[in-house]
């Protein structure tokens, strides 16, 4: 922020909490974010942290302007969270945070990127009960993918890509046992190993790649 005087300061980093509250959906508009207990003063962006708690089903459009951001935050339990933008609008994470391991069937989180493109700088794990889903020629790419093996009852993790979506990792990405890769007339370029796991806990169950659809591609570089 530019002061009168010529000098700059500092904006604080904030965390910022997704409440939906304006009603309109959009990441950009600050009533539909809470800092604390208090409303926002403007919508996340540059080093702060977006947070989606428990529970949360929401459909958020990053409109029309690209984003950098630090971390988005989607841990919690229960979500159901589809991100949209318009064409050619860049998301930059530094992190991406995924769901926590899940424990039983319930809780479930899906996260669907609906022809978002969006660049995490940071390994990204999916973790049991996670479902990592691209559609309509959504992009993501990431330093790794790593998706891993659920217990006893509980939910696999997975990550599926239909309609020419694309997933690409600069490292390595592994699909560990139970976990499942889905892709669905779409496109994944590995550039680091490619790794299909047994489950560690001797369990006979191995990570699965199913391909479907016309030109389904897995390309490992």
């Amino acid at each position: 922020e530019r002061r009168t005087d010529g000098l700059y300061i500092m904006a604080a980093v904030k965390t910022a909490t997704w409440t939906g509250a304006a009603g309109d959906g959009e990441w950009t508009t600050p009533g539909n974010w809470a800092v604390g207990e208090a409303a926002a003063e403007a919508s996340p962006g540059g080093a702060d942290t977006a947070v989606f708690a428990a529970n949360t089903a929401a459909t958020v459009n990053f409109g029309e302007l690209g984003l950098t951001l630090g971390t988005i935050d989607l841990t919690a339990k229960g979500l159901d969270v589809v991100f949209t933008a318009s064409d050619g609008v860049d998301v930059i994470v530094a992190t991406l945070n995924l769901g926590t391991v899940q424990s039983t069937s319930t809780g479930r989180t899906k996260i669907t990127l609906d022809g978002v493109t969006m660049t995490a700088k940071n390994a990204v794990a999916l973790n049991p009960g996670t479902a990592l889903i691209l559609n309509n020629a959504a992009n993501l790419s990431a330093a790794q993918l790593n998706m891993y093996m659920a217990a006893q009852y509980t939910p696999e993790a997975r990550t599926e890509l239909h309609g020419g979506s694309t997933l690409t990792t600069s490292g390595q990405m592994s699909v560990n046992g139970t976990s499942i890769l889905l892709i669905d007339d779409s496109q994944v370029y590995c550039k680091g190993n490619f790794i299909i796991e047994r489950a560690v806990n001797g369990a006979a169950a191995w990570g699965r790649v199913f391909f479907s659809g016309y030109h389904p591609l897995l390309k490992v570089t």
